[in-house]
Parts: C-alpha cells; sequence; structure tokens
C-alpha cells in the first residue's frame, strides 16, 4: 500500500505506520511531526555486534525506553519527541530490529541477554545512570529484569500495558518466544523475576489499557495481573488509559510521556509519587485505580 496523507487507515497497523513516518487519527493517515530537539542516532558494538540507540533532549535522570515484542525502538517516536521537551530519553532497537545488527550468533539466546545486551551499549555509548525505564508490553518485562541484573542502575519504572511475566513461574513448555525478527527463551528469566518480583520503593506507574482488546474474563485477568505489578513497589500507581488499545504509546502517546515526567521528577527529588489524582494523568484520559 502507498502510505499518502488523507488516506483510509486501521489503527490497528499503528506500528507499522509509525516504522514509515505516518499515524492513523480518525480512520485517515497523516504525517509523524518532525522530532525536536533533534535526535542522536548511535551504533555501538555489544559484542561483535551494533545496537543502535537514538537520544533527544538534556536533563538528568535519562529515560531509557525499551520497546514491545518484534518491534524496534520506533514505536517511541511520539513519546519521546514529547518527553525530550524537559529531560533526556532514549529508545534503541534490540538486536534484529530497525537499525541494529542480527545477534552473533543467530540463535534464541536467553532472555537475560536482552537487559546485559542493553547494559553493554549504555556503557559503551557514555549514557550512566541510574536511569527511569518505560517498557511498553514485553518490554516491561524487560525494564523489571534489568532492575534486577543491574538494581543500581534502575531509579524508577513506568510499564505501559507491560507483559506481567514473573509474577508466577512459567508454566512447563512455555519458553521459545519467536517472531518475524527476534526470538529468545523466557521460562529462565521468568522464575527469577519470580523468585524477587519487589521492585522495593523505586517510584512506579503502572499504565493499562482501558480500550477492550480480549473477551471479558481475559480482560479481568489482564487488570489483575496489572493490579499485582502495581503492588511490586511501595510508591506506585495504576492507571486505566480509557482511549487505548494495548498499543498506548501509539493511542495516547502524552498520558505516557507525562507518567514518565512524573517518576522523573520524583527520582529527581528523592520525593514520593504524588498521588495520581493530583497529576495531570486524569486529564489526560486516565482513570486512577490507585
Amino acid at each position: 500500500m502507498c502510505l499518502l496523507p488523507g488516506r483510509p487507515c486501521k489503527a490497528k497497523f499503528g506500528r507499522q505506520y509509525r516504522r514509515y513516518g505516518f499515524r492513523c487519527r480518525n480512520g485517515r493517515l497523516s504525517r509523524l511531526p518532525a522530532p525536536s530537539p533533534p535526535v542522536v542516532v548511535r551504533r555501538v558494538d555489544v559484542g561483535g555486534y551494533r545496537l543502535a540507540i537514538r537520544c533527544q533532549g538534556k536533563g538528568a535522570r535519562t529515560v531509557l525506553l525499551e520497546s514491545g515484542f518484534d518491534v524496534g525502538g520506533y514505536e517511541w517516536l511520539l513519546v519521546q519527541s514529547t518527553l525530550a521537551k524537559t529531560t533526556r530519553v532514549c529508545s534503541y532497537d534490540r538486536a534484529g530490529l530497525g537499525a541494529s545488527d542480527r545477534r552473533q550468533p543467530q540463535t534464541p539466546p536467553q532472555a537475560s541477554r536482552i537487559v546485559d545486551e542493553l547494559h553493554l551499549l549504555l556503557s559503551g555509548a557514555g549514557i550512566t545512570g541510574p536511569y527511569v525505564f518505560g517498557g511498553h508490553s514485553i518490554g516491561a518485562f524487560f525494564i523489571r529484569l534489568y532492575a534486577l541484573h543491574y538494581p543500581d542502575e534502575v531509579a524508577g519504572l513506568v510499564t505501559v500495558d507491560g507483559s506481567p511475566g514473573g509474577l508466577d513461574p512459567a508454566p512447563p513448555g512455555v519458553d521459545l518466544v519467536q517472531g518475524d525478527h527476534e526470538s529468545y527463551y523466557l521460562a529462565e528469566a521468568n522464575n527469577k523475576l519470580a523468585e524477587k518480583p519487589t521492585l522495593g520503593s523505586r517510584p512506579l506507574v503502572v499504565l493499562t489499557r482501558g480500550r477492550a482488546e480480549l473477551s471479558p474474563d481475559l480482560e479481568g485477568v489482564w487488570l489483575q495481573d496489572q493490579t499485582r505489578v502495581a503492588r511490586l513497589s511501595s510508591d506506585s500507581m495504576l492507571v486505566r488509559v480509557d482511549n487505548a488499545g494495548h498499543d498506548i504509546p501509539g493511542d495516547n502517546p502524552s498520558i505516557v510521556a507525562e507518567a514518565l515526567r512524573d517518576v522523573v521528577v520524583a527520582t529527581r527529588g528523592h520525593t514520593l509519587l504524588p498521588p495520581c489524582a493530583r497529576t495531570k494523568l486524569p486529564s489526560l484520559r486516565g482513570t486512577c485505580l490507585t
């Protein structure tokens, strides 16, 4: 399909549209705004192959964005350009995605290797922590795993309709996760998170979808799991994004940027998160659940 402004589009293909510089609003395509401030893209060797990282803005703390399964860092474009006005924010492509090289050797690794590669990437790029992490979908699993492996480097987190792995050991036989561009073994990392799931007192905002995409029963289970994730920290809030499906970064990038900003402010001042009702999140189509 030839992408042109004004052509009909479907919201479910939002990630694919953003890859080519478009977004779907009210059933019609429009071009994404040019990012400002400018993006600095680097490719850093992490052991014989290079990962791409793109950073914008200035200020502490640095926000690091982890994308969903089989999706490059471009899915954060709208969030990143908004957040970069007030702090430094970086997104990156995991091995085999976007501008990053394929992993060597090209065999599915344990999921823990994802966070080790990110650690090498940040070190090689000279980006110092502690960081505020944002993770969408399976990316939320990885940022919690990063906090387990490198606890001194994680100041706060925002999970965005995040995969709630690590709350229970992985079921027998559920291990290899495989997509078009990336694959890895998940069970070992999931079991490690299940053994030590706590995030302590780190500021944590859990954003969950408001637009149902599963059956009512499964949506109820999903919300229960998001509630359990919110309880992993003693300083957290749970917010339903009423106008968004699973693709919250595309459906409502403003609320994601604001949630990350709330965590950044709390970590800068070493303070607790404010009560949800006193933040801007309700005015951005968020419903405070805790």
